[in-house]
């Protein structure tokens, strides 16, 4: 699985940027957040691969983790396009 870059990355806020690598976005405003994977929930950034050597079917359980550190932003939906590609 490769987990490409999100509509959004080049808008994450400055004093978020090096630990946060993706962004919502409402059209209007930007959260920074990370895509996040497994029980130890690594960080999933722009273009990372995991790779499954099993011939066995595998669940993978991905979470989200948004901040908020001293940002004023607007209610609303807030969504990115993350592009993901299945190589075998």
């Amino acid at each position: 699985l490769i987990f490409g870059s999100g509509k959004n990355d080049n808008k994450i806020p400055n004093n978020m940027q090096g630990n946060y690598f993706r962004a919502l976005s409402n059209g209007e405003h930007y959260i920074a957040y990370n895509l996040l994977y497994g029980a130890d929930r690594k960080k999933l950034k722009p273009n990372d691969v995991l790779t499954f050597n099993t011939d066995q079917d595998i669940n993978v359980d991905l979470y989200g983790k948004a901040i908020l550190q001293d940002q004023v932003i607007s209610n609303g939906r807030y969504r990115d396009i993350i592009r993901i590609s299945i190589e075998f």
